[in-house]
């Protein structure tokens, strides 16, 4: 988000007045540029001789004392608004400024909507229409809904029915950061802009579609969509871990609202792309020989999954094991009560056996993840954040 200032200063017993532009990301950080002294110097590392102050203490509305990173001297910051302003004045800031003091006059301009926040909101709500209209109600019965072909055309992958009330939540999430990205506030924020870019937009269409062909019970191309919602949100996420990287302070809101309502998706979304291959081999009449050890290398691929993400070390993802979990419990569950179709198709044995890896799996991942989640919570909550500005 972008503001313009004209910035009154005294430097050198001589009256000067620059036109400054303010800026800060998503990790709360303001600068400021002086774009005269850049054109007067023409020089683009111009920013690098402004003083950095690291300590901030804010006192009122308008009021800030600042320390420089060398502690050579101490100013206070006015800053003046006849409006309501867009600075987070309730954190702590890291400020950047070519001069001890300033009376700053400020002309707040206000991140506008753009087309992508726009789409974002309206592909979301198509979403969440399309899973309401084929994933639940089926049409009123003119197509089957995904819930009934979910539940009745088993495999030795599918979790149990109930496994699906996770797609409330899901949709919940994505639903609040679809209206967290329209506010002003968040808006223009280089997560929502960089970070998730397009790729909610392309998650969106490809769920939409994959509810419509998995009603149709046409698992090829059903399967086809569920990649592409795959790859989508594994992208944002790649996209979104680039943008925060170099974020100093962590933001836990930012954090709920644009980051783990896609985590939560994706975690999902690996279990129904293995059920959705599953499916398609059982339809495109795979023999039972290759359709066990198929379910067996899908369930492996879920665990080294799971492992993958909550043992990445710069930055664990704990939401997608948990997921994991969820659904090796509810196939373990399944598999425990399996319907007379699967009877047919494989042996008591073979399903027991499953059952009881499913099992096995979720408390393999219970047991790496747990103690790293809670050393996480324990380190956040008791480690002092020592921030280090070059």
């Amino acid at each position: 988000m972008t503001d313009e200032f004209d910035i009154n200063g005294s430097d050198d017993n001589e009256i000067t007045q620059r036109h400054h532009t303010l800026s800060f990301n998503d990790s709360e950080t303001i600068w400021f540029k002086d774009t005269n002294r850049d054109n007067e110097l023409n020089d683009p590392n111009a920013d690098s001789r402004f003083q950095s102050y690291t300590s901030i203490q804010h006192h009122s509305d308008d009021e800030y004392d600042c320390e420089d990173e060398n502690n050579l001297n101490t100013s206070t910051l006015s800053i003046t608004s006849s409006c309501e302003s867009s600075l987070p004045y309730h954190l702590v800031q890291e400020l950047e400024v070519p001069l001890n003091h300033h009376e700053i006059n400020q002309r707040p301009r206000i991140a506008r909507l753009n087309g992508l926040n726009i789409l974002n909101f309206v592909s979301h709500l198509a979403n969440i229409s399309v899973a309401v209209l084929f994933g639940v109600w089926g049409l009123d019965g003119f197509v089957l809904s995904d819930v009934y072909v979910w539940s009745n055309h088993l495999t030795l992958v599918t979790p149990s029915k109930w496994t699906c009330l996770i797609w409330p939540p899901i949709f919940f999430f994505e639903l609040m950061f679809s209206f967290a990205q329209l506010i002003p506030t968040f808006r223009a924020r280089p997560i929502v802009q960089e970070g998730t870019g397009y790729f909610f937009v392309y998650t969106c269409l490809s769920q939409i579609a994959w509810a419509i062909f998995f009603s149709f019970r046409m698992f090829l191309v059903s399967f086809v969509c569920i990649c592409v919602t795959f790859g989508s949100l594994i992208f944002l996420r790649l996209s979104q871990n680039l943008c925060c990287r170099n974020s100093m302070i962590q933001n836990r809101k930012e954090y709920w609202l644009f980051q783990f309502p896609f985590e939560l998706h994706l975690g999902w979304t690996m279990v129904v792309l293995a059920v959705n291959l599953s499916l398609f081999s059982t339809q495109a009449g795979g023999k039972n020989s290759l359709e066990l050890p198929l379910a067996i290398i899908l369930m492996s691929i879920m665990l080294l999954m799971a492992f993958f993400f909550a043992g990445i070390v710069s930055n664990p993802d704990f939401v997608i094991p948990f997921v994991m979990i969820w659904a090796f419990l509810g196939l373990g569950f399944q598999l425990r009560h399996p319907n007379q179709e699967l009877f047919e198709r494989y042996s008591e044995e073979d399903i027991s056996c499953l059952s009881t890896t499913s099992f096995a799996f979720a408390i393999i991942i219970a047991s790496f993840s747990g103690p790293r989640f809670l050393y996480r919570i324990w380190r956040e909550r008791f480690t002092i954040q020592v921030l280090q500005l070059e």
